[in-house]
């Protein structure tokens, strides 16, 4: 369901369009923007995947790949054959891609692209009462009764259901996401927990995933939220990092992962 939901609070956070996106692995730009970024991608590096699909021969292709093209991984999944490639010296991203769309070991070659949140324009994103720990304004706004939350809900709550947020992270001390947040996993800092805090200049968009989980644990109180950080906190995150993200959801068992982000481009991967 794609809802206008108006909120009004102390952040003078008005008439801002939140998106409730509904069940399974969902990348859509239901915003109706376009990337912010759509040109833009991950510097010195390309994703690449091998042909082969058995097993014992995976390794053997992208070691022989790397040794033919003089490069080396710099990142592999736990996708079978998929890995990042650091571009040799003297190429540019493009010419590697291109030179690798030319050997017949490689199944699909293309650049790391950034996909973003749409353009985050003013202050950033706020619960409307997250300056203080009163709730009330939360369980009470007029977005519940504008999707018919009440009738909608299930009697479980979302019991027993572990909803992955693809985001910018999460605020772990929000009182409306204490106990109901797992400890998840950051793949734009890997060696940092998945906060939901400014790290870039601008961070127009920090707040977003803490945002998104808020409407998660809105609709299934009784749900578990796995902070899963594929942006940082302009709301940016490569393709990689989202191949990760969503690959660590699927092994921790998550039954929905949303992804409040949407991209223009096309991509095998």
């Amino acid at each position: 369901t794609n809802e206008r939901l108006t909120t009004e609070g102390e952040c003078g956070m008005q008439s801002r369009w939140l998106r409730l996106l509904g069940i399974g692995v969902l990348l859509s730009g239901v915003f109706g923007a376009t990337s912010a970024y759509a040109d833009d991608h991950v510097k010195g590096y390309v994703l690449m995947r091998v042909d082969t699909d058995v097993e014992n021969e995976v390794e053997n292709e992208i070691d022989g790949v790397c040794k033919d093209h003089k490069s080396s991984v710099a990142v592999q999944t736990a996708k079978q054959g998929l890995v990042t490639l650091i571009t040799p010296n003297g190429k540019s991203d493009d010419d590697f891609v291109i030179e690798l769309r030319g050997d017949k070991r490689v199944r699909y070659a293309e650049l790391d692209k950034l996909h973003s949140l749409p353009l985050v324009s003013g202050k950033p994103f706020h619960f409307p009462f997250d300056r203080g720990n009163n709730s009330g304004k939360y369980n009470s706004q007029n977005a519940k009764a504008q999707v018919n939350l009440s009738s909608s809900l299930s009697k479980t709550g979302g019991a027993g259901v572990q909803v992955a947020v693809l985001d910018t992270g999460i605020t772990f001390s929000h009182p409306v996401l204490k106990g109901v947040a797992l400890a998840g996993a950051n793949f734009v800092s890997q060696s940092l927990t998945p906060k939901d805090i400014a790290d870039t200049p601008a961070s127009l968009a920090v707040g977003h995933g803490t945002m998104v989980s808020g409407v998660v644990a809105l609709i299934a109180p009784k749900a578990k939220i796995l902070p899963v950080r594929v942006l940082n906190a302009d709301g940016t995150g490569s393709t990689m990092s989202i191949i990760q993200g969503i690959e660590y959801a699927i092994q921790q068992g998550a039954q929905v992962i949303n992804m409040s982000f949407g991209t223009n481009l096309s991509s095998d991967i």
